[in-house]
C-alpha cells in the first residue's frame, strides 16, 4: 500500500476511532438519509462522505428497483437530490459501453452559479471486475471547499481539490444504491428520463466522525481517510462449504442431480470426482450427451448461459469414435448481459479429447481454478495402463459466485442418454488442497475409486486379496476399521485371549443321550444336510427323534432350498445302532412300544401295493394289508421300476407328466396370461418388447386383422405382420414407426398416456381433463364412486376400468364393488374361459388404433365371469396364478416362485462383504448371516429373548441372531450347537473367554469393541480394573455395563476389581455376572454398603484379602447385596473394629448356589440385633468352626448370630 501524508494523519489518531465502514444490504441495495446544510453540523464540519463499491455482476444480489442489470450498462452508486423539488443535484455512476469495450467511472454535478461539472475516469477492462474502487467526498459549505477522490485499491485515479460552492439548498437527500429514474435533473449532461441500473455488486458505506474533518490538514483530508480503511476493504477470506461431497449416485435415464454450494467461491474452486459409464443407450447414429456442468445459481437464461459457466462436460457418442468434449470460459469484456448468440461476443472455450480406448472405464476429473488460472484433467485407469487428458488456461472469469453443480441428462433427451455411475466427488468454493485418495482406503493401488478396483493391498494392513473380485478383505478373526482403515486383530482391540477349564458339551452335529454324545443321523456335505430336527436340538432330540428336513447347496451361488417331507423318518436305538423305525406315529429314541412295532411289521410277511388311495378303503383296513397310494390328489397310482406314478387323479385335477394339477390352474396356464400373448396363429407367445405389458400382433396394411379382436380369427404370418404394444410401462410410450416402448412423457397437452401411430402422429389415451382429448379419463370419482379411471364407449356409457384398491370394476354394469384381495392395486372381471380382464386397461387404445372405434365386448353372463387381479400393491406381484403376493426385496438379483408353494423366493442374492454368495433367504428377503456363517434361518423374537432377554435388536446386529446352521470352510470356525451361534476358535477345545483391562470405570461399553466380539461370537468376558487413584471424592464406585444388549452371543460377564487398598464406602456394580474383588479396605457407615444388581440373574461372588476397618453400620439389610446369588467365595477377610446394629454381613434370602468360606477373622466387633450370616431356604454342611476365627473376649454378640438359619427345603450348601 502506497502511503500518502502520514506525518500529518498519525497525529490525529486519537480522534478516528469512531470511523468504520458499514456494507449496504445486498438483499436491498439502497440507503437514504436526508442532509441539512444550514444545520450546525454541517457548517461546523461539513460532508465527509465515501463509498468503496465492487463490480461482481454474478454475485447474489437482489434487484434494487425496477431497473436491471438488463435493462441499462449504466449502474447508479449514489446522487444527491434536492428535497423541495426533486431536483437531481450531483450523480455518481459507472457505464459500461460493449461496442467500444469500454468502462467509465463518472461523476456529474452543477454548482450553485448553475456550471456543469462532469469527471470520468476510463477503467482497464480487465481491472474493473472483483476491484475495490473508492468515490470519496468532502464538501465544506461554509468554506465553500469541495474536494473529490476517485482509488482503484491503492492508487489514486482522481484528485480534486476545488474552491465552489456546490448547492444552493437547504436539504439534500442522499441516496445510495439503488436504481435510478431522472424525473427532474439540475445537471444538464444527464437527461430526464435516463434510467440507471443498480450496481451489480458490493458497496460498502464510509462513515467518518465529523469532528475529525476540523483537526484534519484540509489538504490531506481525503487522502487521510482513504488509508484509513484500505486494510480493511482489502481484506477477503473465502468462507470455506460445511458440506462438500456429494452423493454416490448411479445416474439413470433423464436422472438430474444438483448440488448446490453453501458459500460463494472468491477467486477459486476445486471439483473432482469418480465416474463410470455403465450403458450408452443410443437411438440415433451418433449424439452428444451433456453430463456435469459447474455454473452460478441463476434460473435466469442469460446469466446461467454456458458463456457463463467455467466448467462443462460432454460425451459424444458414435459408431466411428467416441470423445470426451469440455468448456470453460474467459471474458472478453466484463458484461454479462451480451448477446452470445454472437459469435464476436462469446467467452466459451472448449477441447475435444478423442477416446481411442474403451470408453467404460473408471475415470477421475479433476478441475481446479485459482485466481486466472483454470486446469482440468481426465484420467482413464485401464490396469496397469493409465490415459490422462489435461489442459490449462490462462482465463478471466467472474468472482463472488455461489455455484451449483448439475450433473445427469441435462438437455432431457429420452432417446439418446448414458447411465453413468458417480462416486467420491468433491467441490471445494474456496483454494484447497487436494489430497486426493483416488483409491478405496482398503486398496494399495487401484484403477477405480470402489473396493472392488484394488489391484494389491497395503503390506501392513493384513488384507487378503481377492483377484476375482479386486478386493481386500480383513481375515474373519480381524475387524475391518473403517474409520482407521485397517484390520485389526484382538490384539490391536487390546483383548487377551484366555484358555478357561470348563466342561465341554456334545459338538454340533451330535445329541445328547444317556449322558453321552451321539452323531445325529444326519449327512453333512458340500452340498446337503439333512436331519435339521436333530442339529437343531441337541437336548431335545431324543424326545422325538425324528428327521423331515433337508438342506440344499447350490455350487452356483443360489440360495440353500429347504425341503420338509410330508412323512416323518422316526428314529430308535435298539442298545447298540440306531435304525429308522418305518411304522412309528411317533417316537423317543428309547420307547420299547416303538421298537416292538418296528420288529413286529419288519418280521411280518410281505404286504402288497394298493394302486388306490386310502379314501376308497376303511384306513385301519388299508394300512393292515397294503401300502397306500399317497400322491398328493390322486386316485389311482401305479408302481414303476423306480418310483410311483399316477394313472388317475381326483375329481377337478388333471393328470400332466404324472402329477394331478388343478383344472382351474390348468386353465390358467392355457390361457395366454400376460406376458404371453396369442399370436396370430392363436399359439401363446412371450412378449419380446422391452417395458410392455401387453402385446399384441397385427397386420400393418389392414387393422382388421388384430389379435386384440374379440375370437379373432387367425390370419397369415407376411411381411405385413408386426407385434406391436397396446400399453407400456409407467414413463414409456409406444412408437410404431419405431417399434419400441420409448422412454418419454406424453407431449400432448393434459394427456397422461399416448402412442405414436403409424403416421407418426402422437395418439392421447388417457386424459387428466375430459374426453374430448382421450376416450379414458382420471378422477372419475364423480361419475362412479371409487372410480379411479373411467372410459367413454362409444354408445356414450361411462364405464369405469381402474376402481380404487379394495374395489372391483365390473364389466356388465361399469361400476365398483368391494372385494377382498388386500394386496391388489387393480382388480378386474374377466370370462374364464379366456381370462381378459387385462384387455380392459387398452380399451381406449384399441379405439384410437383399430378401426371404427373398436370396443371389446363378449357376452358375458354370471356363470363365465371371475374377478381377476391384475396388477399389486408395490412389494407384491402376480404369481402364475395370478394371485398377488409379496414379492422378493429390491436386493434379490432373482427372485422365483417357489416350486412347492404359490409364494415367492429369492433365489440368488448379492455378495456379502467377504465377497461369498449369500446363500440364505426368508420370505423373498436376503438373510444375512453373521460373518463366520455361510447359512442361517432366522429366530423368531421369542427364541431371541429365550437365549438373551436383554439384546436389543438393530438393523446392525440383527444378523447375530440368526440361527447358524452351516460355518464358514475355516477349521477355526465352530457353532455353539445348544446356541447355535459360531464362534472363532484361537485356543485348540475353543474354551475361551476375553479379557480386557480398562483404563477407568466410568463408562464400561464405550471402551469394548461390541462389533467384534459379535463378530467372533464371543461367550466370556472378564474387565480388570486397577484401581489407584481414580475414586471419587466420596469414595464410591459406581460401575454399570449393558454390553448384553448389544452382543447377542455373550453368556458370562466377569468384573475383577483390584483396589490396591484404597478405602472405599459404597460400591454399586450392575451387568455383571461374575465379580471379583480384591485388596479392598472397607469403611462403612450407617447405611452405606456394595450393591450388586444383575437383572434378577444370579451374581456370583468371590472376595479376596478383603478388610472391613472402624465402620459402624446400622439398618443394613445386607452389606453385600444382590436380588440373586449364586457362589461365594470368601477368602482371607479380615472385620475389625467394627459395629453391626440390626444389620447383616450376608442377607441370603434368594442364593442358587454354595458358599465357600476359606480364612475370615472377625475381630473387637460389636453385634446387636444382627446376622452374620441369615440363611433362608439353605442349610449348611460340613462347617468347620475354626475356619472362622472369632476373638470372643474382644467380641460382643448382644441377641445375634453368627449364622442365623430359618426352616428350608432347598439342597442349597454352605461350606466352611
Amino acid at each position: 500500500m502506497k502511503t500518502f501524508y502520514f506525518l500529518h494523519f498519525f497525529s490525529f489518531l486519537e480522534t478516528i476511532h469512531t470511523q468504520y465502514l458499514t456494507s449496504v444490504d445486498s438483499f436491498f441495495q439502497t440507503k437514504e438519509t436526508i442532509l441539512a446544510l444550514n444545520g450546525e453540523i454541517t457548517n461546523d464540519f461539513g460532508i465527509v462522505f465515501g463509498i468503496w463499491s465492487k463490480y461482481n455482476p454474478l454475485n447474489k444480489i437482489s434487484q434494487g428497483g425496477i431497473i436491471g442489470v438488463m435493462d441499462s450498462n449504466c449502474f447508479h452508486q449514489m446522487n444527491f437530490m434536492r428535497e423541495s423539488f426533486g431536483q437531481l443535484e450531483l450523480l455518481y455512476y459507472d457505464c459500461l459501453y460493449p461496442e467500444s469495450q469500454t468502462i467509465k467511472k463518472i461523476l456529474a454535478y452543477n454548482t450553485a452559479e448553475g456550471l456543469q461539472h462532469v469527471y470520468k475516469v476510463e477503467i482497464d477492462t480487465f481491472e474493473y471486475e472483483n476491484v475495490w474502487y473508492l468515490f470519496e467526498l468532502l464538501y465544506s459549505p461554509s468554506a465553500n471547499k469541495l474536494e473529490v477522490i476517485m482509488v482503484k485499491e491503492d492508487q489514486f485515479v482522481l484528485h480534486k481539490l476545488l474552491d465552489v460552492n456546490i448547492i444552493k439548498t437547504e436539504n439534500l437527500i442522499l441516496t445510495i444504491g439503488s436504481d435510478l429514474i431522472v424525473q427532474n435533473s439540475n445537471i444538464e449532461s444527464i437527461e430526464v428520463g435516463s434510467r440507471f441500473s443498480y450496481f451489480p455488486g458490493q458497496i460498502k458505506l464510509l462513515k467518518v466522525n465529523q469532528k475529525i474533518i476540523t483537526k484534519l490538514d484540509p489538504q490531506i483530508l481525503g487522502k487521510a481517510v482513504y488509508v484509513l480503511f484500505f486494510d480493511t476493504i482489502s481484506e477477503q477470506q473465502c468462507k470455506q462449504n460445511n458440506q462438500y461431497s456429494l452423493l454416490d449416485q448411479d445416474i439413470t435415464w433423464l436422472d438430474k442431480k444438483i448440488f448446490l454450494s453453501q458459500n460463494v467461491n472468491i477467486n477459486s474452486f476445486t471439483f473432482s470426482g469418480w465416474y463410470k459409464i455403465k450403458e450408452i443407450h443410443q437411438f440415433d447414429d451418433k449424439f452428444t450427451f451433456q453430463f456435469l456442468r459447474i455454473m452460478p445459481n441463476f434460473e435466469n437464461d442469460q446469466f446461467s448461459n454456458p458463456n457463463l459457466s467455467p466448467f462443462q462436460l460432454f460425451y459424444k457418442i458414435s459408431s466411428n469414435s467416441n470423445k470426451i468434449l469440455i468448456t470453460t470460459y474467459s471474458y472478453k469484456f466484463p458484461s454479462i448481459t451480451l448477446d452470445f448468440t454472437n459469435i464476436d461476443n462469446a467467452f466459451i472455450i472448449s477441447k475435444e479429447f478423442e477416446i481411442l480406448h474403451k470408453f467404460t472405464f473408471w475415470h477421475y476429473l479433476l478441475v481446479k481454478l485459482v485466481d486466472d488460472q483454470i486446469f482440468i484433467s481426465i484420467t482413464f485407469y485401464d490396469s496397469p495402463v493409465i490415459y490422462e487428458y489435461s489442459d490449462f488456461y490462462k482465463v478471466k472469469q467472474f468472482h463472488n459466485i455461489q455455484f451449483k453443480l448439475l450433473q445427469g441428462n441435462l438437455e432431457n433427451s429420452a432417446l439418446n442418454y448414458i447411465n453413468i455411475q458417480t462416486r467420491n466427488q468433491y467441490f471445494y468454493n474456496c483454494q484447497f488442497q487436494i489430497e486426493q485418495q483416488k483409491c478405496h482406503y482398503s486398496c494399495k493401488e487401484c484403477d477405480g475409486p470402489t473396493e472392488t478396483d484394488c489391484l494389491s493391498c497395503p503390506e501392513e494392513s493384513s488384507r487378503i486379496y481377492q483377484s476375482q473380485y479386486k478386493s481386500c478383505i480383513c481375515p474373519h478373526q480381524y475387524y475391518d476399521d473403517k474409520v482407521n482403515q485397517n484390520c485389526k486383530s484382538y490384539s490391536d482391540l487390546l483383548l487377551i485371549i484366555n484358555e478357561m477349564q470348563i466342561e465341554n458339551g456334545c459338538k454340533f452335529g451330535y445329541f445328547e443321550f444317556d449322558d453321552s454324545c451321539q452323531a445325529c443321523p444326519s449327512i453333512i456335505s458340500n452340498s446337503l444336510t439333512t436331519c435339521l430336527e436333530c442339529i437343531q436340538n441337541v437336548k431335545g432330540w431324543k424326545q422325538n427323534s425324528y428327521c423331515q428336513t433337508t438342506l440344499y447347496i447350490n455350487s452356483n451361488g443360489y440360495t440353500v432350498k429347504t425341503i420338509s417331507e410330508e412323512d416323518y423318518n422316526y428314529y430308535v436305538f435298539d442298545g447298540s445302532e440306531f435304525s429308522i423305525c418305518r411304522f412309528c406315529d411317533q417316537s423317543s429314541l428309547s420307547n420299547l412300544d416303538n421298537l416292538y412295532q418296528d420288529f413286529n411289521f419288519l418280521t411280518s410277511k410281505f404286504m402288497l401295493f394298493c394302486k388306490f388311495n386310502n379314501n376308497i378303503f376303511d384306513t385301519s383296513f388299508i394300512n393292515d394289508i397294503c401300502f397306500e397310494c399317497n400322491l398328493p390328489n390322486c386316485r389311482i397310482c401305479s408302481l414303476e421300476i423306480t418310483h410311483i406314478r399316477c394313472i388317475q387323479c381326483k375329481i377337478s385335477f388333471n393328470l400332466i407328466n404324472g402329477i394331478c394339477t388343478n383344472k382351474f390352474e390348468v386353465q390358467k396356464n392355457n390361457s395366454c396370461i400376460p406376458p404371453l400373448y396369442k399370436n396370430s396363429n392363436g399359439e401363446c407367445k412371450r412378449c419380446i418388447l422391452a417395458n410392455c405389458k401387453y402385446c399384441f400382433e397385427f397386420n400393418k396394411i389392414d387393422l382388421q386383422k388384430s389379435t386384440l379382436h374379440a375370437g379373432f380369427n387367425k390370419f397369415d404370418s407376411d411381411e405385413n405382420l408386426a407385434l406391436g404394444c397396446a400399453l407400456c410401462e409407467e414413463n414409456f410410450i409406444y412408437d410404431f414407426i419405431i417399434g419400441e416402448c420409448i422412454q418419454k412423457q406424453s407431449s400432448l397437452p393434459n394427456c397422461i398416456r399416448s402412442f405414436i401411430n403409424l403416421e407418426n402422429q402422437e395418439i392421447c389415451t388417457l386424459s387428466s381433463t375430459d374426453f374430448n382429448i382421450a376416450p379414458e379419463i382420471i378422477n372419475c370419482n364423480k361419475f362412479i364412486q371409487n372410480c379411479l379411471q373411467c372410459l367413454l364407449t362409444p354408445q356414450s356409457v361411462i364405464k369405469c376400468i381402474i376402481c380404487q384398491s379394495g374395489f372391483t370394476s365390473s364389466i356388465n354394469l361399469g361400476n365398483c364393488y368391494p372385494n377382498s384381495f388386500a394386496d391388489a392395486k387393480v382388480v378386474i372381471e374377466g370370462q374364464t374361459q379366456n381370462f381378459d380382464a387385462w384387455v380392459q386397461r387398452v380399451q381406449s387404445f384399441m379405439m384410437k388404433f383399430l378401426p371404427n372405434q373398436y370396443f371389446y365386448l363378449r357376452p358375458y353372463d354370471e356363470q363365465t365371469l371371475l374377478q381377476f387381479q391384475v396388477e399389486c400393491k408395490e412389494g407384491y406381484k402376480l404369481n402364475f396364478q395370478q394371485d398377488c403376493k409379496k414379492y422378493c426385496t429390491s436386493d434379490c438379483l432373482e427372485c422365483l416362485q417357489s416350486i412347492n408353494s404359490d409364494y415367492f423366493t429369492c433365489a440368488k442374492c448379492p455378495l456379502n462383504q467377504y465377497y461369498q454368495p449369500i446363500l440364505s433367504e426368508a420370505d423373498g428377503q436376503c438373510l444375512e448371516c453373521a460373518e463366520l456363517c455361510e447359512v442361517c434361518e432366522r429366530r423368531s423374537e421369542a427364541e431371541i429373548y429365550k437365549l438373551n432377554p436383554n439384546f436389543k435388536i438393530n438393523e446392525i446386529n440383527r444378523k447375530y441372531t440368526n440361527k447358524c446352521i452351516r460355518k464358514i470352510s475355516n477349521p477355526n470356525v465352530l457353532i455353539d450347537p445348544q446356541l447355535l451361534i459360531p464362534k472363532y476358535c484361537f485356543v485348540l477345545i475353543c474354551n475361551q473367554e476375553m479379557i480386557i483391562e480398562l483404563a477407568n470405570y466410568f463408562d464400561v461399553d464405550t471402551q469394548i469393541n461390541v462389533q467384534y466380539c459379535n463378530q467372533i461370537g464371543i461367550n466370556n468376558i472378564s474387565i480388570l480394573f486397577i484401581y489407584k487413584n481414580d475414586i471419587d471424592y466420596n469414595n464410591r464406585v459406581l460401575c454399570k455395563t449393558e454390553l448384553k444388549t448389544k452382543i447377542f452371543s455373550l453368556r458370562v460377564i466377569k468384573l475383577v476389581l483390584t483396589f490396591s487398598e484404597n478405602n472405599f464406602n459404597s460400591v454399586n456394580l450392575s451387568g455383571f455376572d461374575q465379580i471379583e474383588i480384591n485388596d479392598a479396605h472397607f469403611l462403612f457407615k450407617t447405611q452405606d454398603h456394595i450393591q450388586f444388581e444383575n437383572k434378577q440373574q444370579p451374581v456370583l461372588l468371590f472376595l479376596k484379602k478383603i478388610i472391613i476397618n472402624q465402620s459402624s453400620i446400622s439398618n443394613v439389610n445386607s452389606v453385600f447385596d444382590s436380588d440373586l446369588f449364586g457362589d461365594i467365595t470368601l477368602k482371607d477377610i479380615l472385620i475389625i473394629d467394627s459395629n453391626f446394629n440390626n444389620s447383616s454381613f450376608f442377607n441370603l434370602k434368594y442364593i442358587s448356589g454354595i458358599i465357600k468360606i476359606e480364612k475370615m477373622i472377625i475381630k473387637q466387633c460389636n453385634f446387636t440385633n444382627s446376622s452374620f450370616f441369615q440363611l433362608f431356604n439353605n442349610h449348611i454342611k460340613n462347617v468347620q468352626n475354626r475356619k472362622i476365627k472369632r476373638i470372643n473376649e474382644m467380641a460382643t454378640l448382644v441377641n445375634s448370630f453368627v449364622y442365623h438359619f430359618f426352616s428350608t427345603q432347598s439342597t442349597s450348601e454352605m461350606l466352611i
